[in-house]
């Protein structure tokens, strides 16, 4: 077992205890199930993510451009499946491509109903937008190239061309750290142009890690995994009756064991 693999691994066992503590719904969190059904009359769940850049969350077939797959489709699946159950009728999970780094416009939008994308709950977008609970635990990795031998922390970062993208909980790091990063819309182009010798470093989140660098025999991971986070299922300030909904859904998926075998 590799070691992101024993990262996540335990990161689902932190998971897993979050969840066996948020698990039970009190009477005040349970949802009004009358104006769930009414707000998802339409028999569509839709949820914003982005499959041009976005692996393992979500990413085109390669057998089939048309069709998204991902672990997060999985979990959208999983969740419509389950809030039909509960109100009755048949619902099903749609996906609506955005590019990530607007993804919090469409949402104001109304260009869907929630965004489900490797989206970090952080302080900054807690005021912008009303989160799930936690469905996901990550944590941040340094990415080098193999023959790389001066780089394994963020200090070592100072003063290099360190790759993240835009406006995600690796880009605070690295400004909180003194290093003014490389910033792109996708999660494959830093990794691009680490390879190239365009940059020096890509610092992004661990199962972007997993599926990108931790695969490629040219790179190695500097250091273990930093400054834990938390992904949530994010939605408009006021579809509070929806988020109560997707609580109760991600709960039962919880504790059902469906959520650890998406993961």
């Amino acid at each position: 077992m590799s070691m992101l693999q024993r990262q996540r691994r335990s990161l689902w066992l932190f998971a897993s205890l979050i969840s066996s503590l948020l698990s039970p719904v009190s009477r005040a969190d349970e949802p009004d199930w009358e104006q769930v059904r009414a707000r998802l009359a339409g028999g569509v769940l839709r949820w914003g993510g982005d499959a041009e850049g976005g692996a393992p969350f979500q990413l085109r077939d390669p057998q089939d451009p048309g069709h998204v797959i991902g672990f997060e489709v999985e979990l959208a699946d999983a969740l419509a499946e389950t809030l039909a159950g509960r109100i009755g009728r048949p619902l099903a999970a749609e996906f609506v491509q955005y590019e990530w780094v607007s993804l919090p416009l469409g949402l104001d939008k109304g260009d869907f109903d929630v965004i489900l994308s490797g989206y970090e709950i952080t302080s900054e977008s807690r005021r912008a937008v009303l989160f799930s609970r936690p469905y996901y635990i990550y944590a941040e990795q340094l990415v080098v190239r193999r023959d790389e031998r001066h780089i394994a922390t963020l200090d070592d970062c100072r003063g290099k061309l360190v790759g993240t993208m835009a406006g995600s909980e690796a880009d605070r790091l690295l400004r909180q750290h003194g290093v003014e990063p490389v910033a792109f819309d996708g999660q494959v182009e830093p990794y691009l142009d680490l390879e190239l010798g365009r940059l020096d470093a890509v610092l992004l989140d661990t199962p972007i890690v997993a599926y990108y660098a931790e695969t490629n025999p040219h790179f190695k991971l500097a250091g273990g995994p930093i400054a834990e986070g938390a992904y949530g299922i994010a939605a408009r300030k006021d579809d509070r009756q929806l988020v109560a909904a997707v609580n109760l859904g991600l709960g039962e998926l919880m504790i059902s064991g469906r959520l650890r075998e998406i993961l």
